[in-house]
């Protein structure tokens, strides 16, 4: 258990008194359209054993705009069970591109719904919002060429279709949020995001800061990194840690012996012979160092079981458990909204980082870490964020941060940048855990229990953290094969 707690209070407060909210110069106005329980045409629903409203946030798609072309966004609020007169929770969902209604199908995994509202926003740009900016045709493709083809078709439909990719982006996204409290009359919110929805959360708190109560935010994707820079020492840091855990197991240590060192030789052997497989149809196919270490998945318990043994048959060059993931290929979810992706990366994450200037030498294992080529974003032609939108949330809001310690996504490192500047933040890494550790049903739950501890009581569990986190002493070793 690792546990991280700024004490920069005073510092940071002097800070805060000397910055000013930002100036919008207009306001954020709204409408709610509210639908009858037994519409079946609203894109989630609750069980019954829940009650539950369900409606439409209806905004200008430019907040600078008092008329103009317009967003819908598909909200359901969870009352709650006992109303203890607290804040409600709003749960912003990651991606960015996933809408995260479907959390609306089982609010009983989330036990803050006894005593708090439970508001789950869709996104704008996503699935079942309107309009959704899917973008089927990025999904279906399968090279680098085709992804561009298929980019260059959507930014032209959304064109004729009169939508401002312009202003699909955190900033926008915030102001919603900001729209939907004040329509449904609440003076705060408490946060609950989980990757790109941390930075949503981080984002709404540093522009509304008088409107959050206290926030979870679980695997962290700060403003002031960047993951397209970063996300190969990422995963060499991850892999190397999984080898360090292998090593403390005796019989793991024993068939997988230096795992690491070995790993890392047979994908430089790749990169300077790279492997050759055959598809099913008899197509010739070879695999380079980069192909390699993308099929060393880890997401699950099950998938890090296996991470040993996929490492050692690299080092190896045994094809058999490589290639057939090089069959399969990586999955895509098709609820993803791949135009709304487009549109915040290729405007306030890309433009920031040094990819802009191509893949570095030095990358491990050659990979390339942009989410998206500057090639794609030139076509889908957004203008950077300003500069401003890059700074680091500075609040005294009560804020859980969590974190796996085997997350490839965002590192627990990345939990602790964004603790630097809000100091009545505890900052906790999941021994063996992984991405979105708190929605990781498969689990032990721990990470779940520690947040439903935190929005109970913020401020009584960050005066005496140990008793509501003492599940992480009890999560076992992983079991590799």
């Amino acid at each position: 258990m690792v546990l991280y707690r700024s004490f920069l209070l005073a510092m940071l407060l002097t800070l805060m008194g000397c910055a000013s909210s930002p100036k919008l110069g207009y306001p954020v106005a709204a409408s709610i359209e509210w639908v009858e329980p037994e519409d079946q045409t609203f894109p989630a629903s609750a069980p019954s054993a829940f009650n539950a409203k369900r409606g439409y946030l209806v905004v200008s798609e430019d907040h600078r705009e008092r008329s103009g072309s317009v967003v819908r966004l598909p909200f359901v609020v969870i009352q709650a069970k006992n109303d203890g007169g607290q804040p409600p929770v709003l749960r912003l969902a990651g991606g960015p591109g996933l809408s995260g209604l479907n959390a609306a199908s089982y609010p009983g995994a989330y036990p803050w719904t006894e005593d708090r509202d439970f508001i789950i926003l869709g996104q704008r740009g996503t699935q079942g919002a309107e309009p959704v900016l899917q973008c089927t045709e990025y999904l279906e493709a399968k090279s680098h060429e085709s992804r561009k083809e298929a980019v260059l078709t959507c930014r032209q439909r959304y064109s004729d279709q009169r939508i401002d990719l312009s202003t699909y982006h955190s900033a926008s996204s915030a102001r919603d949020i900001e729209a939907l409290r004040s329509a449904l009359g609440h003076e705060t919110l408490s946060l609950y995001g989980g990757s790109y929805g941390t930075r949503l959360a981080l984002t709404y708190a540093r522009d509304y800061r008088n409107r959050v109560a206290s926030m979870v935010l679980d695997s962290p994707l700060p403003h002031t990194v960047s993951y397209d820079d970063e996300s190969p020492q990422n995963l060499r840091d991850v892999l190397q840690g999984v080898a360090l855990a292998c090593a403390a197991q005796a019989e793991c240590d024993q068939a997988y012996p230096d795992l690491f060192k070995r790993f890392t030789a047979g994908l430089d052997e790749a990169k300077a012979n790279p492997w050759k497989y055959k598809k099913s149809g008899g197509e010739q196919r070879t695999a380079s160092d980069a192909d390699l270490v993308r099929t060393v998945w880890i997401g699950s318990s099950r998938d890090l079981a296996k991470v040993p043994k996929t490492m050692d048959s690299i080092a190896r060059r045994d094809p058999r458990p490589s290639v057939q993931r090089l069959l399969w290929g990586p999955g895509r979810p098709t609820a993803f909204a791949w135009g709304m992706r487009l549109s915040f990366w290729c405007s306030e994450a890309l433009p920031f980082s040094e990819r802009m200037n191509g893949v570095p030498d030095e990358s491990f294992a050659s990979l390339d870490g942009a989410v998206v080529s500057p090639e794609v974003c030139q076509i889908w032609d957004v203008p950077k964020r300003p500069e401003a939108e890059k700074a680091a949330t500075v609040s005294p809001v009560p804020t859980l941060i969590m974190s796996g310690e085997f997350d490839v996504l965002t590192p627990p490192r990345w939990g602790d940048e964004v603790a630097k500047t809000l100091p009545n933040s505890l900052a906790v890494t999941i021994p063996y855990g992984f991405h979105s550790e708190t929605t990781n049903w498969g689990g032990d739950g721990c990470a779940m229990r520690i947040a439903a501890a935190f929005f109970k009581d913020e401020r009584a569990f960050l005066d005496a953290p140990e008793r509501a986190t003492a599940c992480l002493k009890d999560r076992q070793p992983p079991a590799f094969e």
